[in-house]
């Protein structure tokens, strides 16, 4: 695997974390996501296409004030690479929530993007950013509106 294609794809990442916390939700699902991109977590259906998974995002804005996704080792197949990651969501209400999962990135053109991103909740307590107490708050503790 290239270390080009790591750093390309970091700072991706880095761009995400930017947007969201700007709110520019659109373009940071335009930029990060393929349009047929498949999002779903734990006890989560799977959402599909970008306007599904800005829904997602819009919606956690009214938890987290910022994303960080950390990349692991990517590896390259030909025209799909893939890599796990950690996201570290602050919560707007203090402390944060950890997230692990898979995403599989896939080659359009001459851009990269997000084909398949899978995350789950890490069940360990989540520490307070501030007092580095842990808390108790889940992941799951902000209830989704249906999808239409």
């Amino acid at each position: 695997m290239s270390s080009k294609l790591s750093d390309l794809l970091r700072k991706k990442c880095l761009q995400f974390g930017r947007d969201f916390k700007a709110g520019r939700i659109e373009a940071m699902t335009n930029a990060f996501y393929h349009p047929d991109a498949v999002m779903e977590g734990r006890d989560m259906p799977a959402e599909v296409g970008r306007l599904a998974i800005s829904r997602i995002f819009e919606e956690a804005r009214d938890v987290y004030s910022a994303l960080i996704i950390e990349l692991e080792d990517v590896t390259q197949i030909g025209d799909v690479a893939f890599a796990n990651f950690t996201n570290r969501n602050t919560i707007i209400a203090g402390g944060i929530d950890v997230h692990r999962g898979l995403m599989i990135w896939t080659l359009v053109g001459d851009d990269w993007l997000v084909i398949r991103d899978f995350f789950f909740a890490e069940g360990a307590p989540l520490l307070d950013p501030v007092a580095l107490f842990p808390v108790r708050a889940k992941a799951t503790t902000h209830t989704r509106s249906p999808r239409k």
